[in-house]
C-alpha cells in the first residue's frame, strides 16, 4: 500500500492554550503531569499505566525496564479498541524529570521525537501490517 507520511510533532508550548487537539473520537489522550514525574523511571511508570500498557504474562516485553520504545511503539491494544491518533501531553514539562540529570531530559525529549517518527512512516517497515497514524506530544510549561 501507499502510505502518506502523517505530520507528528513535539510541540513546546508556554499554556495549555497552545494545545490544539482535533474533535475526534478515535484520538486517545494522555495528559500526564510532569511536576510529580522526577524522574525517567517514574515518568516511563506513569506513562506505561496512562497509556494503558498490559501487564499479563504474556506481554512481559512491554513492561521491560529502560525499554522506552517498546511499549509506545507496540499500541495494539489501544488500536484494537478503535484508537487511530495519539497525543501526549506533558503538563509542567520544565519540572519533569528535575531530579535526574539533564542528560536524561535530552534523552526523553529525543524519544519523543523518535515516537512521532516512528508513527508518522517509520511503523510501515518495523511493523507487521503497520500503517501510519498521528502521534503528536505537547510539553507545556
Amino acid at each position: 500500500m501507499n502510505y502518506a507520511k502523517k505530520d507528528n510533532k513535539v510541540y513546546i508550548v508556554k499554556n495549555m492554550d497552545e494545545v490544539t487537539l482535533k474533535d475526534d473520537k478515535d484520538l486517545f489522550i494522555v495528559k500526564l503531569d510532569g511536576s510529580k514525574l522526577h524522574t525517567y523511571d517514574e515518568f516511563e511508570k506513569t506513562a506505561k499505566a496512562a497509556f494503558q500498557t498490559p501487564t499479563d504474562e504474556s506481554m512481559f516485553w512491554l513492561n521491560t525496564p529502560g525499554n522506552p520504545f517498546c511499549w509506545i511503539e507496540e499500541l495494539d491494544w489501544l488500536l484494537d479498541a478503535g484508537f487511530n491518533s495519539f497525543a501526549l501531553i506533558v503538563e509542567n514539562w520544565s519540572k519533569t524529570l528535575d531530579r535526574d540529570s539533564q542528560k536524561k531530559k535530552d534523552s526523553l525529549l529525543w524519544d519523543f521525537n523518535h515516537i512521532c517518527d516512528y508513527w508518522a512512516y517509520e511503523v510501515i517497515t518495523c511493523s507487521v501490517g503497520g500503517e501510519p497514524k498521528d502521534f503528536n506530544i505537547y510539553l507545556v510549561g
